[in-house]
This record gives structure tokens, C-alpha cells and sequence, in this order.
């Protein structure tokens, strides 16, 4: 690759046949736009991108390096200076099996080790660069138990994503991993401020009772803040008592219609106080 070059070298490398992708190999730092803009200024027209044919050549030493120490599309279309849609083609022509090609003793030795140390099937194929079905197939020739996919996924504070448990939801409500608990959910969270009160009653509570925030914040979950009401309709009691509604004026004629209706109704009862009153 040449270090420095000039503009001119780059025009009479591209009009003796040169491909963008090798003016790109053979000048530093040429990518596709500068050179564009270095043919457009000395008034070459650019040539139709067409993929060049490869020599009989060229495709035996794409084989021969792909079945060299099983070698994988993406090593074998980096060396070959091509890409791995070409030489899929090509192995594809060669009657190359693509999927049961040879490993090397020492590429299926390394596979078997990095997927006993504990990598999932899906990770250990992206490592070596091949397909999971490549992977299963080797694992069953060597006589590898193959583990599910729940248990190659780590649970608890073995994953990666572990955070201790601790999890917020979007309304602010803070959640703690109880496995254990029996009001927990099915992910195994129980609400932080409902365990905070438990704690402090010494016993479970009933999914009835509603814990309050005192302070509206709902992160807040020390025992001085929390308050326990027995039922939903309790805490809403507490909640809108002394609170006046915001309605509309459409809202508030329906409202009104319907009281109106009501005693309407009441008043054309076919039972009557008289009626109703018992006789002496």
C-alpha cells in the first residue's frame, strides 16, 4: 500500500482497470467518495461497478485455502481479498459442502473447550466464526452433551445483566427479586414497599391491603413514609377526601342529567309512602 500519492497516480491507476476496491488497497486512506471526487475533477467518468469474473485460478486457491484447516467464509473471502457472498458461489460451484466442511483437529479441540467452559451454542458459533448447526453437528460427533437453552442462559447474579435484584418500573414503583415469596410475580419481583411493611408487621401481607406513599414518592419506601390501609377503596377514601373533581361543563351536564333522571324515576315509583306504610 502506498503511503503518499498523488491525484494523478490515483487517475492513471483507475483508467489502466483498477477497481474502486483497489485503488482503496493500493492508496492509503482512499475511500470511495475521494476518489469519486478525484475522477469527477480530472473529468474521468466513472466505470459501471460490475464484479469482476474470477480466473479458474483464483477459485482453486479460494477451495484449497477454504479446506486448508477448515477454514471459515469470513477467513476465507478476507485472504482472498473478496466477499463472502463470492466465495459462497465459488464452494457452492466446487461442490464444497458448506455446512459439514472438514475442521481441523485443533479448530474442533478449541470449539469443544470454549463451549464447556460455558458458552451458549449461539455464542461459541459467533466466536468461531461459523454456524450453529456447525457447532451441534461437532458437539454430537464428539459425544458432547448439547445443554438447553435455559440452562446456558446464566439466572441471578451468574448473568451478566445482574443488578442485584433491584428493578424500577416505568411508573416508579421499585421491585425486589423474592423467588420465594408467595405474592411474588412471575418473574420472581415482589414491590419493595410492600416488602418494607411486611418486615415490620412480621407477616405477610393480603393482596387486598394497599400500601401507601405519604409523600408521593414512590421510591421513598423507609417505614416512616408508608401508611397500610385494608382495602383499595379505604386508600382511595383517603386519597380523594376534601378533593374537588375537574370536570368539564359537557362532563358535568351528563352528570347532572343523570341525578335528574334518577329522582325522576324515584318520584314515579309504582310503590308509594302510602303503599309503603304499614296498616294499624
Amino acid at each position: 500500500m502506498r503511503e503518499t500519492w498523488t491525484d494523478a497516480e490515483v487517475v492513471t491507476a483507475y483508467q489502466s482497470g483498477m477497481t474502486f476496491l483497489e485503488c482503496y488497497r493500493e492508496f492509503h486512506k482512499l475511500h470511495q467518495v475521494r476518489l469519486q471526487r478525484i475522477l469527477k475533477a480530472a473529468g474521468v467518468p466513472v466505470r459501471r461497478r460490475t464484479a469482476r469474473p474470477l480466473t479458474d485460478a483464483q477459485e482453486q486457491a479460494i477451495v484449497a485455502y477454504h479446506r486448508q484447516g477448515g477454514r471459515s467464509l469470513r477467513d476465507t473471502a478476507k485472504h482472498s481479498g473478496s466477499c463472502v457472498p463470492v466465495v459462497t458461489a465459488v464452494l457452492k460451484k466446487h461442490g464444497v459442502d458448506l455446512l459439514t466442511g472438514p475442521w481441523s483437529q485443533e479448530r474442533i479441540d478449541r470449539m469443544i473447550a470454549m463451549y464447556q467452559s460455558g458458552k451458549s451454542v449461539q455464542e461459541t458459533a459467533r466466536l468461531m466464526e461459523s454456524a450453529t448447526k456447525q457447532v451441534r453437528k461437532y458437539l454430537r460427533q464428539f459425544d458432547i452433551p448439547i445443554r438447553p437453552h435455559s440452562e446456558a442462559t446464566p439466572k441471578g447474579d451468574k448473568n451478566p445483566a445482574w443488578r442485584g435484584g433491584r428493578h424500577i418500573d416505568k411508573s416508579g414503583y421499585v421491585y425486589l427479586r423474592r423467588p420465594d415469596h408467595p405474592n411474588r410475580n412471575h418473574l420472581g419481583y415482589v414491590f419493595e414497599h410492600r416488602l418494607v411493611m411486611e418486615a415490620h408487621l412480621g407477616r405477610y401481607l393480603t393482596p387486598e391491603e394497599v400500601v401507601h406513599h405519604r409523600d408521593k414518592d414512590k421510591k421513598n419506601n423507609a417505614i416512616e413514609n408508608l401508611e397500610l390501609f385494608g382495602s383499595n377503596g379505604a386508600h382511595l377514601a383517603h386519597e380523594l377526601k376534601g378533593q374537588c373533581p375537574k370536570w368539564t361543563e359537557d362532563g358535568r351536564a351528563r352528570i347532572l342529567a343523570a341525578v335528574r333522571g334518577q329522582k325522576k324515576g324515584s318520584r314515579t315509583s309504582p310503590l308509594s309512602r302510602t303503599d309503603a306504610r304499614p296498616s294499624s
